[in-house]
């Protein structure tokens, strides 16, 4: 069975009843553009054949009953008493959803649901916005709601940043709305203005690999980054005497120009951004002309610059990245999401996938005393709903 039919088998076995809708929503892995969704720059990337599943069906009453299948958990509130606890719990990305359209005026009623997901948790592959969209998807379904696109994608995030007390950027839930198979998706967070560019994976693979070094965007590391950005912004803003707001107004030449006196870590942090937003535009190019080898050096080259300007790598991911890339199936890899841990992104030659998984496991244990996990997959599809008869 796949995904969706495991949830709904799952509800019928819980509940005694066959769900109204299935939402889905996919992974997500982050390929060009590390840290620039909050700059106001570029970003590509790609939803995965990985996703979180939640099956729903209203109860006629005011309660809310959701099962975590995957943790074993359940959990049971009123929707008058829609609440976030001292600790992130995984129910919350579920709630905050619940919140945000609440106030975006879409009536909500009580429901149970199942939620089932074959994202591993902690590899930085975003498993909170595709549990939060797979909720949305799921509640839109059910109550007749009618919002979609972009629209969605903020509903989303506003969730992860308010109820949840996550400060993460537009990329997640944009990549799970409008993922789409053998296409990588374009990003100018700035106005949000995308774009899907086919790239056919045919003849390569994305391979994830577990670092094994827990990863969490909600610790201060990822907010330390996020305040350094807005520092180097405003000081970039007095040395060429002008508004900027966002690293994404500066240009390289402009940069270049007075970033001799800036402090290290706000010349370092900007430098990353500013030189990471003409990576992604190179790395556009690269994808509609189905050039891969450029579009994997491109990937090398903004893993090098997030290890060493933007310092959000670890010893652990950069102990992957240079061993994968002397494996010679690889084309690029490098750190997807948040960093501090989670995974590394690799693009790897089909006819090479089980061969470089191989000697990426044993490798990295020799190297890191540590084991890591692989996964194998495609380019994958949006978020969607089944609604059931």
């Amino acid at each position: 069975m796949d995904l969706i039919e495991q949830t709904t088998a799952e509800f019928s076995n819980r509940f005694g009843t066959r769900p109204e809708v299935v939402g889905r929503a996919p992974g997500r892995l982050e390929l060009i553009g590390n840290h620039t969704d909050y700059n106001g720059g570029y970003i590509l990337a790609a939803a995965i054949d990985l996703y979180t599943a939640v099956a729903a069906r209203k109860n006629n009453s005011s309660a809310v009953r959701l099962y975590a299948m995957d943790l074993g958990q359940s959990i049971e509130f009123d929707l008058g008493k829609i609440e976030r606890g001292r600790s992130l719990h995984w129910s919350d990305y579920t709630k905050g959803v619940m919140v945000e359209l609440r106030r975006s005026g879409a009536p909500l009623e009580g429901f149970d649901a199942v939620i089932h997901s074959n994202i591993p948790i902690g590899m930085g592959l975003s498993s909170s916005a595709a549990l939060e969209l797979a909720s949305a998807s799921a509640l839109k379904g059910l109550f007749g709601h009618t919002i979609e696109g972009m629209e969605l994608a903020s509903l989303c995030l506003r969730a992860e940043n308010g109820f949840c007390g996550a400060d993460v950027g537009i990329l997640d839930p944009f990549c799970a709305v409008y993922g789409k198979e053998k296409h990588v998706l374009f990003l100018d967070c700035l106005n949000m203005k995308h774009d899907r560019i086919e790239l056919d994976d045919a003849d390569f693979a994305l391979v994830v690999a577990d670092s094994a070094v827990e990863h969490s965007i909600v610790e201060g590391k990822y907010s330390q980054r996020h305040d350094q950005c807005s520092s180097a912004a405003s000081l970039l803003g007095k040395l060429l005497d002008r508004e900027v707001k966002l690293l994404r107004e500066v240009g390289l030449d402009e940069f270049n120009s007075v970033a001799g006196r800036m402090p290290h870590i706000e010349r370092n942090r900007a430098r990353h951004v500013i030189e990471e937003n003409l990576r992604v535009l190179a790395g556009v190019e690269a994808a509609r002309s189905g050039d891969i080898a450029t579009f994997g050096r491109l990937i090398c080259q903004s893993h090098h610059s997030s290890a060493v300007l933007f310092e959000n790598s670890c010893p652990e991911l950069d102990k992957l990245v240079k061993i994968a890339v002397e494996h010679p199936a690889v084309l690029g890899a490098k750190l997807s999401g948040g960093g501090f841990g989670g995974c590394t992104a690799n693009l790897v030659r089909r006819d090479g996938v089980d061969d470089f998984i191989g000697y990426l496991e044993r490798e990295y244990e020799q190297a890191a005393g540590k084991q890591t996990r692989t996964i194998s997959c495609s380019i994958g599809g949006g978020a969607i709903v089944t609604i059931y008869n």
